[in-house]
């Protein structure tokens, strides 16, 4: 008789779309529209744009491999999330903070700060809350594997 399949959590999937678009991708368009001086704010230093591209790679492909199931990308993302918010709490010029291209009033470094607390919490929260997911030995992957190796 065969296993029911746990599916993949809503909120893991709603975080890992939400962190490919609006942690990754859409911030370094927008750094980029700076390198080639498409928007006029200045142009950032080479080192600030490698570690947003770095970062923003890596947020890509451990959101991606979250998606289909990976454990070790839990770590991963989780890891890289902190960096970009704590970073982006303390105005490290590597972040982009989205809110100075949206009209709306001063964000202060106390709104910053309770905005990264609050998408780390919930990260670290829907990922291992969801960790029997991640664990499952009859969970089938979209490749045909398996389980979790």
């Amino acid at each position: 008789m065969p296993q029911a399949q746990l599916r993949r959590p809503l909120g893991v999937s709603l975080i890992s779309t939400y962190d490919l678009l609006m942690v990754a991708i859409l911030p370094s368009a927008l750094i980029m529209l700076q390198v080639f001086g498409a928007i006029g704010v200045g142009r950032p230093e080479t080192l600030h744009v490698f570690i947003s591209v770095l970062l923003s790679a890596g947020i890509v492909v451990s959101a991606s491999a979250i998606r289909r199931g990976e454990n070790w990308a839990r770590f991963i993302l989780l890891a890289l999330i902190t960096i970009y918010y704590v970073g982006l709490a303390f105005g490290a010029p590597y972040t982009v903070d989205l809110a100075q291209y949206v009209a709306s009033d001063d964000w202060n470094s106390w709104l910053l700060a309770g905005r990264s607390v609050f998408w780390i919490a919930l990260h670290g929260w829907y990922f291992f809350v969801s960790a029997d997911w991640f664990f499952d030995p009859h969970r089938t992957r979209p490749d045909g594997r398996s389980g979790w190796l």
